[in-house]
């Protein structure tokens, strides 16, 4: 079970990550 969680909080810290750096590379894209 601990890895597991471990895992989903690597997954969603992971993707957050790359959200905010595409908001700042693009921010064009992120003015939708």
């Amino acid at each position: 079970m601990t890895e597991y969680r471990r895992f989903y909080i690597a997954k969603a810290l992971w993707f957050f990550i790359v959200n905010l750096t595409e908001r700042k590379n693009n921010p064009v894209r992120s003015k939708k």
